[in-house]
């Protein structure tokens, strides 16, 4: 590990922010609503879209959990799952080109299943994928990788704030989305090129547990829940904070709405969105070092449910804050559950917990999802949708008050044994 840490550590970073950066061209909390409602698609189908990507990567690392802890190398199962990832947006981008001034909602069938069929790549090796991280950076500098990820892909999003507002303006309609797609395209394609060049270097020595099978994988998942309290108090914040999911897929078009904005005005959100974003990352890495992740994630989730709060009685004169309090708290929640996913679980079964952890999202983010589509369709008020997602955030804020802080009793010794 310290033989290729500085190789490892640049690649790490780099191909995550420009992977990350790619994305802000595609937004499914900004961009994709406003795309597929300018098609003609459904609010259900709009309600979904920023979850789509997850749902694909929930139920896999629950099926290959037991395979990717017995796996001594990673990285080629990880290469080849990638092109799975990036493929499906040049499909989507060609989709948009040709077919829908004639197929509209093949169009948006294309737009919509694009991330969920990446993330269902991509879910078949996460576990192996945060395996390959946490064997490649110690557990003292991985907050600053997720910090420089997340800051690199926001100096990309600033940008893209003008490229898509241009764009958009000058290319209306299914063209200018398809264009963005196909930018995204270059950017997975950079990001996929950057981690072929990591240096995999060896597991660090676990106990042997001998071949367990898919059965008894998925029977022992209940036990160690059940057996690590701490583990799951951090679900329980976890399904909480899957509450965003129920203002988020609107909260674009209540901005534009509300603003009387066209259409290219999400450019100008997603550049407030960047700002918060960098100020967000640098925070976040400040605090994980100093504090840990546990306090970060704390401080995101406090932010957020404050600012979902103030969207219930904010003017329109607000909206550009907003998006700048929005970008802070979401960096402040990816780094933090980031880092302290890789340090509340053992060592030697940290495949099957990334697994659980992943597929413990799925009942979370569809009841999320249906509960703010219900929501609006009998009450057609986004202050609603809000005040509901305010609650879950702050009731996310007590659960982790409540969790142990792992860092120093548990984190520690592993990285010592390994």
């Amino acid at each position: 590990m310290r033989l290729f840490l500085a190789r490892n550590y640049l690649l790490h970073s780099f191909e995550g922010g420009l992977y990350m950066g790619g994305m802000a061209f595609v937004s499914v909390a900004t961009v994709l609503p406003v795309l597929v409602a300018s098609l003609g698609g459904p609010d259900w189908v709009i309600a979904a879209l920023p979850m789509t990507m997850a749902l694909g990567m929930q139920i896999p690392p629950l099926l290959v959990a037991h395979r990717v802890e017995r796996m001594y190398w990673l990285k080629p199962l990880i290469l080849l799952t990638g092109i799975g990832q990036r493929l499906p947006y040049l499909l989507a981008a060609l989709a948009l080109l040709w077919l829908a001034p004639s197929h509209p909602q093949v169009a948006v069938a294309a737009v919509v299943l694009c991330p969920l069929l990446s993330g269902l790549a991509g879910g078949f090796t996460l576990s192996a994928w945060q395996e390959l991280v946490a064997k490649t950076i110690p557990a003292q500098r991985r907050a600053s990788v997720w910090t420089i990820r997340h800051t690199i892909s926001a100096a990309i999003a600033i940008p893209a704030g003008f490229v898509v507002a241009k764009i958009l303006e000058h290319h209306p309609g299914p063209t200018g989305y398809a264009m963005l797609h196909l930018i995204a395209v270059g950017f997975l394609a950079m990001s996929y090129c950057m981690f072929a060049l990591v240096r995999e270097t060896d597991l660090p020595p676990r106990p042997g547990q001998g071949r367990v099978t898919l059965g008894q994988s998925l029977r022992a998942m209940p036990e160690l829940i059940r057996a690590d309290r701490n583990f799951a108090r951090y679900m329980v914040s976890r399904l909480l904070m899957a509450g965003l999911l129920v203002s988020a897929p609107r909260l674009a078009l209540h901005v534009l709405h509300v603003t009387g904005k066209p259409d290219s005005y999400v450019g100008s959100l997603l550049q407030m969105q960047t700002v918060g974003l960098i100020t967000g990352n640098l925070l976040a890495g400040w605090l994980g070092d100093r504090f840990g992740p546990r306090w970060v994630l704390m401080a995101g989730a406090a932010l957020l449910a404050g600012l979902y709060g103030w969207l219930v009685v904010a003017p329109p004169w607000a909206m550009v804050v907003i998006f700048v309090l929005l970008g802070l708290g979401q960096a402040m929640n990816m780094i933090g559950t980031s880092t302290l996913n890789l340090e509340i679980v053992p060592l030697d079964r940290r495949p099957t917990y990334f697994a659980i952890l992943s597929a413990m999202g799925l009942p979370s983010m569809l009841l999320a999802s249906g509960t703010g589509y219900l929501l609006w369709r009998f009450t057609g008020r986004f202050e609603v949708l809000s005040a509901v997602t305010a609650c879950a955030t702050g009731l996310a804020v007590l659960v982790l008050w409540s969790l142990r802080d792992p860092r120093a009793p548990r984190t520690q010794p592993q990285e010592a044994e390994a």
